[in-house]
């Protein structure tokens, strides 16, 4: 009998031990009223706590529209069980759209991959260390049963092209995971050591370990079809530049210019720099630039100064002769070019140990990046030094997370590949349009904070916020409605223009937030003495102005100034919009709302609309007593009138605070906003 009772226990904790318990938390569901910071809920045995982290400005909030928990960057939430059971698992849904969810490094309990934690703890931290948001819709807590490992997937090396072979370096990220690996995705092989593909190859890679297998990823690697004996030049062989001397060295062949810039698909060269071509082995024959465009965007047969054998050849432009330097100098415009081929006699690049690749070259991040090094050159051991620090053999991809400079070399046999360097500039993470304004000129930066379009004109699209204006512009912005907020996480760099014009330039991923409503953008009112150099870049509005015809044709910009602003005034208005403008008439005044803007040590207007003023009421504005003076006194008053409707102690035509021809609850903001600012 004891025996039994000893084996129908054992069988009660072994059931006990795979029972699960599923706890549901949907936010909807919570009662939480639009834009509510959220604190902490328990459901059942389950209990989620936020915290704002180190974000500077926000918390964890609830949103109606897309019905998720916004977590934003720095901000925290913990998963905690006051049961006997141990959360084993959460699976979460997140808001539509991409990059809403959390990754990999965003706990550090357990593990995480496609939407799912696993483990078994009691409490788990999960931290937005990304640069979007996690938008959480709802999440369903198992309690107890069995635990199913995550098993993080591999990281392949960055898809990109390459001439005769490329070394494939798989990482594997799970620990006592078996990494496989395939060309088919149908027929998996077990992964030792990198291996070699010299033809275009789609890589898929998985990690393994018992009966879970992660997610799978995938790269394409192209092989380029280049004749033999040739060295070619793609713009990622280059460090990323901007107005700035470039230099690239591959198999002995130098490309330098003293002025250009590189993109992800071009190579400019500035009209009147220099660029040489040249080689510490052989000869060159041959040049071959394959440009954007014929005509000017290629060089031309005066580029080549006392060179000869230049021919055209479509987009192509070919120098051939013999020479161990060439120089070129563009003669009329850019010259853009895809790639160049350098064609080499009396050397074979195959037998000498080729540079490291740096992957990705020299950029901007933010937050953190991952380098990945590669050399063409099999068997090659590759070393890398960070900033001044001594050289140290590459294994892995490894990460950075402060701006830097990073130089690479390979060896083999005791010969040395030529030293290639990349430099890494991180980012400042700004939420405010004031901090983003007050950044020095020329500083990177990312955007996390809500932004609202007051105004566009094509590449110049204006924000604001509750700290200040600001200017993107760029021919990367897209068309975005008034009123919309933008999607936090957008990317420029900072600009003085004309001293006094902060600009966000280079604008990337500027885009409208889904999820935010449209908001309304009214002018600000203000008087011809009230606007400073303070205003740039807000939306004004200026009521009653004399305007004066510009007829000064000695005046810079002659032909897109519209009007000065009463004779001997500094403040001009500059036509920049297409807008339908009134014939000013001598007598007359006008009601202009436009862009503050600054030129030529003037403050400008950049007119949305110019429009005949209409006759203001008699009397003393906002005087409602009439006791001659405009005080706190006339807002008593104003109320009274809109409670009583007795206007018999009351000036009506004076209670018309914003001229709107109606007495209403708007005249007394306008009256009381004209008490704390000065100015109608």
């Amino acid at each position: 009998m004891k025996k039994l009772f000893s084996l129908l226990f054992v069988a009660l904790l072994a059931t006990s031990a795979w029972a699960a318990t599923d706890v549901t938390i949907d936010f909807s569901d919570q009662g939480y009223a639009n834009q509510a910071v959220v604190e902490s809920l328990t459901v059942g045995d389950v209990t989620v706590a936020f915290a704002q982290g180190s974000h500077q400005n926000t918390a964890p909030t609830y949103y109606t529209n897309g019905t998720a928990i916004r977590i934003y960057v720095g901000n925290t939430m913990t998963v905690s069980t006051a049961g006997t059971d141990p959360i084993t698992k959460i699976v979460f849904t997140y808001a539509t759209g991409t990059g809403n969810d959390w990754t990999s490094a965003c706990v550090t309990d357990g593990a995480y991959d496609n939407g799912i934690w696993a483990g078994s703890a009691t409490s788990i931290l999960f931290t937005n260390v990304k640069s979007n948001q996690v938008r959480i819709v709802s999440m369903v807590v198992t309690l107890g049963g069995e635990v199913v490992e995550v098993i993080d997937a591999p990281t392949l090396p960055a898809a990109q092209e390459f001439e005769d072979s490329f070394t494939v370096n798989i990482t594997n990220n799970a620990a006592d995971a078996t990494v496989k690996y395939s060309t088919d995705s149908v027929t998996w092989l077990d992964y030792t050591a990198p291996f070699t593909i010299t033809e275009t190859t789609t890589v898929y890679a998985k990690a393994v370990k018992g009966n879970n297998e992660s997610s799978v990823v995938s790269a394409k690697y192209t092989k380029l079809e280049v004749e033999e004996g040739s060295v070619i030049f793609l713009p990622n062989d280059f460090p990323v530049v901007t107005n700035a001397a470039f230099s690239s060295t591959k198999n002995h062949v130098t490309v330098a210019g003293t002025s250009g810039t590189i993109t992800t698909d071009q190579i400019r060269m500035f009209k009147n720099s220099t660029t040489t071509i040249s080689t510490t082995v052989g000869k060159i024959v041959k040049i071959e630039f394959t440009c954007t465009a014929s005509g000017t965007s290629q060089y031309g047969p005066g580029c080549f100064a006392a060179q000869t054998g230049y021919s055209y050849e479509g987009k192509i432009g070919t120098w051939e002769g013999e020479a161990t330097s060439v120089e070129f100098v563009a003669e009329t415009n850019q010259v853009r070019a895809t790639q160049i081929v350098v064609w080499i006699e009396g050397n074979d690049p195959t037998v000498q140990v080729v540079a490291p690749v740096f992957d990705p070259g020299s950029c901007t991040f933010t937050g953190s990046q991952v380098i990945n090094l590669t050399c063409e050159t099999e068997g090659a051991q590759i070393l890398y030094a960070i900033d001044e620090g001594a050289y140290q053999n590459y294994t892995a991809p490894f990460t950075i997370t402060q701006a830097c400079t990073i130089k690479a070399k390979a060896t083999l046999n005791g010969q040395e590949s030529s030293e290639v360097t990349a430099t890494y500039k991180k980012r400042t993470e700004v939420s405010t349009i004031a901090a983003a304004n007050a950044l020095d000129n020329k500083t990177d930066f990312v955007f996390y904070g809500p932004a609202v379009v007051t105004y566009q004109n094509g590449s110049n699209l204006w924000i604001k916020d509750n700290t200040g204006c600001g200017l993107i512009y760029g021919n990367q912005v897209p068309t975005i409605a008034e009123g919309a907020t933008l999607a936090e996480g957008w990317e420029a760099q900072t600009y003085l223009y004309h001293t006094m014009i902060h600009e966000f330039r280079y604008p990337n991923y500027v885009e409208a937030d889904p999820d935010e409503p449209i908001q309304t953008i009214t002018a600000t009112e203000y008087t011809r003495d009230a606007l400073t150099t303070d205003n740039i870049n807000e939306r004004v509005i200026i009521k009653g102005l004399t305007l004066v015809e510009e007829t000064d044709t000695e005046v810079e910009n002659y032909a897109r100034y519209l009007y000065n602003i009463v004779e001997g005034d500094t403040l001009v208005l500059y036509k920049f919009t297409d807008v339908t403008y009134p014939t000013v008439e001598e007598g007359k005044t006008y009601d202009v709302e436009a862009m503050v803007s600054y030129f030529g040590n003037k403050v400008q207007l950049l007119p949305i609309a110019i429009t005949e003023s209409q006759a203001a009421p008699a009397g003393l504005r906002g005087d409602v007593n009439g006791d001659q003076t405009v005080s706190i006194a006339d807002v008593t008053a104003l109320i009274d009138y809109l409670l009583s409707h007795d206007a018999s102690t009351i000036s009506l035509e004076n209670a018309d605070c914003n001229l709107d021809e109606n007495i209403s609850i708007a005249d007394v903001t306008a009256l009381i906003d004209y008490l704390l600012s000065k100015h109608w």
